[in-house]
């Protein structure tokens, strides 16, 4: 036998292996990524979460989370259609991804809900100013046709471990933080 024909043969004795490995891997990828925003979903978030929660407990770290909420996300696709709408969620979701760090991890929840997971967080000051700066990148007009559009949202936070020290508790503080806001500024 020759070379060539080993090649052969052990290339036809891996191509299926390896196309299937490849397969999973892509459909492991699509299971954990939003379709529309190419941020993770739900899942992932989820997963990501209890995990930097983990490494905080052992490291002694804290973790900071930040979920929002658009504003009357409905009126947009209402007034100018679904596509524009999606065009919102895609612009809103690159600006929240160009917000954080390479550590941290941008999210859509759903709907018009995203978060933000902070790993290493120094202190609230520190996840203040995130905030504040990723409510800046949201408020940035988008073009929406001949429409220029200032999207708002609702911002609320919590840190791991003072605001919750297991997961459903610490989503639940940043739940409960971002409709307080939403609650205050339909008041303002």
């Amino acid at each position: 036998i020759t070379n060539f024909n080993i090649l052969t043969e052990l290339h036809q004795l891996l191509i299926n292996p390896l196309n299937n490995a490849i397969r999973y891997h892509q459909a492991m990828q699509l299971a954990m990524q939003d379709a529309l925003t190419q941020l993770g979903n739900r899942r992932s978030f989820d997963e990501q979460l209890k995990r930097t929660m983990a490494q905080a407990a052992r490291r002694h770290t804290r973790v900071g989370l930040i979920l929002c909420d658009l504003n009357k996300f409905k009126a947009i696709n209402d007034s100018f259609g679904h596509n524009a709408g999606d065009h919102v969620l895609r612009t809103i979701a690159d600006r929240l991804q160009t917000s954080v760090r390479s550590a941290d991890m941008a999210a859509r929840l759903g709907g018009d809900e995203f978060a933000v997971l902070f790993a290493g967080m120094s202190d609230v000051e520190q996840l203040d100013k995130r905030m504040l700066a990723i409510d800046e990148a949201i408020s940035a007009p988008i073009k929406i046709g001949d429409v220029s559009y200032i999207p708002s949202a609702s911002l609320g936070y919590a840190i791991y471990p003072q605001d919750g020290a297991d997961f459903n508790a610490l989503v639940d503080a940043a739940d409960s933080s971002m409709y307080r806001n939403k609650r205050q500024s339909r008041l303002a």
